[in-house]
């Protein structure tokens, strides 16, 4: 299922980009007067967690559909089938089923993608509101630099690590260590791109069984790419979204009051998602 790659991703969330704008355009209106709020990002959270694990069970049917597929490509390879009817019978099942987990694949990357998105606007505002300051990316602009062609090839990864350190240590974030694993999400996001373009490429200059084996072969490994990729970053979403929620009650109890003035967020909120 790696035939989407970056380019896909960009024309997906271009898609999704005017509206979502407008409505985020209009929510920074309406709270003109109150842009550090803290707002309880637990639904957002745990919506992002199932989308992505939704994306994960999607990249690994397509992993097992792609063996299967190399089965029946190694099998046509070495003459196995009996008659041409069979032959014909047995791609037609492979055809349909890799069809149908694309169309799968290409929803679940489409709402998790808007999700994530929204996720990141979020958690980049609520740093903000629970005092971290000197932030180079502002919450519009974490999620902006992925539309950027070439700068988005580092510009997101900054601005996620610098919610991961601002999250943490929010009066001194600067001096937060990054765990390795937003390192290794970077990675896999990086590579899950690149993988899905080669395949997207390869799958569209097929001539023969080689050319499909050699398709196959790149497929397995974008889908191989995807599955580290949304699991790394599930437990950099949780992780973020706990001791945000732990900062925000720790700051909301010493001072008898709440960060959030129109939304009251409830004790039980941080443990909600463990």
């Amino acid at each position: 299922m790696g035939s989407f790659s970056i380019w896909h991703w960009l024309v997906v969330l271009t898609v999704v980009a005017v509206p979502v704008g407008a409505v985020l355009i209009a929510k920074r209106r309406r709270r003109s007067s109150d842009t550090r709020a803290f707002h309880d990002p637990t639904t957002l959270t745990r919506w992002t967690t199932i989308l992505l694990y939704g994306f994960f069970a999607t990249s690994m049917a397509g992993f097992i559909s792609s063996l299967f597929e190399r089965h029946m490509l190694d099998a046509i390879q070495n003459g196995a089938f009996n008659s041409q009817m069979a032959l014909v019978a047995a791609t037609q099942v492979s055809d349909n089923r890799q069809q149908a987990l694309s169309i799968l694949y290409f929803i679940m990357l489409l709402t998790s993608g808007i999700s994530i998105l929204m996720w990141i606007y979020r958690a980049n505002a609520n740093a903000r509101a629970l005092g971290a300051t000197g932030m180079e990316y502002t919450p519009g602009w974490s999620v902006g630099w992925y539309f950027v062609p070439l700068f988005g090839l580092w510009k997101p990864f900054g601005a996620m690590r610098e919610i991961w350190q601002t999250s943490r240590a929010p009066a001194n974030w600067r001096e937060t260590p990054v765990p390795g694993a937003l390192r290794w999400w970077w990675f896999f996001w990086i590579a899950s791109n690149i993988m899905g373009q080669v395949s997207l490429k390869m799958s569209q200059n097929i001539h023969d069984i080689s050319d499909a084996l050699a398709a196959n072969t790149v497929n397995l490994i974008s889908s191989l790419t995807d599955i580290p990729l949304s699991l790394i970053l599930i437990w950099i979403i949780r992780n973020v979204y706990r001791v945000q929620m732990l900062n925000y009650k720790t700051q909301a109890d010493s001072s008898g009051v709440t960060l959030d003035g129109t939304t009251e967020v409830t004790q039980n909120s941080a443990s909600s998602l463990a």
